[in-house]
Order: C-alpha cells, then sequence, then structure tokens
C-alpha cells in the first residue's frame, strides 16, 4: 500500500485547555468538514475526529469545570489540514510537542515550547539541514560577552539537540528523549532571556 504524500507525528503533547479554546478548536474541525463524536470512560473523555474512513483519537482528561488537559504520547496525521489544526491549538494554548512532518520525502522536526516553535530540523534523502545558524561553536559561556554570538550559539546548540531528539524518537528512546527534552527547554529560556538583553542593547 502506497504511503501517504504527506504525514505528520505527533510526540509528546502538552496542552492545557480552556473551554474556549476547545470550542474554537472543533468549530474549525467542523467547518473543514470533520465528523465528530466523543467517548466516555472512567479515566476522562476522547474527542474522535472522523475523515473518511480514517479516524483520529484525541484522549482528554477534564482538570476542572473549565480546563481540559491534553496529555498524548504520540499520535500521526494523515491529512495537512488537520495537523495545522493540532498545530494551531498548540501554539494558541501555548502547549508543548514535537512534530515530525513528512511531505513529499522531506522530514521537517519542529520542537514547541510554550506555543512557540523553539526550532526545525530539515532532513532530506538521509541527509540533515540545519537552520543558518553556525554550527560546531564550542560551550564557552564565559567568553561570550555578546548577545548577538550567544544568540547563534544557542540556537546551534537547539539545533543540535534537536537533531538528537529526532534520533530518539526514531529509536524509540524513552529515557534520551526526556533528558533531551530538558536540555532544549533550558535552551528555550535562556534564548528567550538573551533575546531580551539583544534587544535591550540595540536600543
Amino acid at each position: 500500500m502506497k504511503e501517504p504524500a504527506f504525514r505528520a507525528q505527533f510526540n509528546d503533547i502538552w496542552i492545557e485547555l480552556h473551554r474556549s479554546m476547545l470550542k474554537t478548536f472543533i468549530h474549525r474541525l467542523l467547518s473543514s468538514n470533520y465528523r465528530l463524536t466523543w467517548r466516555h470512560d472512567q479515566e476522562g473523555i476522547e474527542l474522535v475526529i472522523h475523515s473518511g474512513e480514517a479516524q483520529l483519537l484525541l484522549p482528554m482528561k477534564l482538570e476542572s469545570e473549565c480546563k481540559t488537559i491534553v496529555d498524548i504520547k504520540e499520535v500521526e496525521v494523515s491529512e495537512e489540514d488537520l495537523a495545522n489544526c493540532l498545530e494551531d491549538l498548540i501554539t494558541e494554548s501555548k502547549g508543548s510537542a514535537i512534530v515530525r512532518t513528512i511531505s513529499d520525502g522531506t522530514n521537517y522536526v519542529s520542537y514547541f515550547d510554550g506555543g512557540k516553535v523553539v526550532s526545525v530540523l530539515k532532513t532530506n534523502g538521509g541527509g540533515e539541514h540545519m537552520s543558518d545558524y553556525p554550527i560546531g561553536v564550542k560551550k564557552k559561556q564565559s567568553l561570550i560577552s555578546n548577545a548577538s554570538v550567544r544568540h547563534y550559539v544557542i540556537c546551534a546548540e537547539i539545533d543540535y539537540h534537536l537533531m538528537e531528539l529526532k534520533e530518539a524518537i526514531d529509536n524509540n528512546d524513552y529515557i534520551a528523549k526526556i533528558q533531551i527534552k530538558d536540555k532544549l527547554r533550558k535552551l528555550s529560556k535562556e534564548k528567550e532571556l538573551n533575546m531580551k538583553k539583544l534587544k535591550a542593547s540595540l536600543r
């Protein structure tokens, strides 16, 4: 059976949804002609998204009357519109996830943290292509005083760990995945703080 031209694999999704966000997400799905049903059990509820003969299950836990938690280890989507809806949901809810997108033979691995895309790794034909940041810069933070230089170093480190994360996902290495995600989370915070310093220095 021929594989679809587009596939998106979502790993480690964590979203805190308020009622208004959930309503908006459902409205978008219905507007895109997806059929929705709900399943209930003792652990929570599942939103079932139907598209033709395929269906996608999104387990949810009601944290309170106004807040719903979406905590999913892995889910695969073969429709680009649906993948975009999920990415929009992660962004608007300031959630986190690792998204591996395969489109016409090209792979993209995006890391979301706090609703923002921290970094994107592109792979094509077995080769790794990272964004235009200097690679192989040694970690000597004590010698780096210029905020703009530090910005590029952080971006290079993020891209490197994102490449490691892709390998951990491919190898189903759960421990490595947790460790690398922790490093990426710390680098993301450092990048945000450094950007504030950089903006302040440009004033």
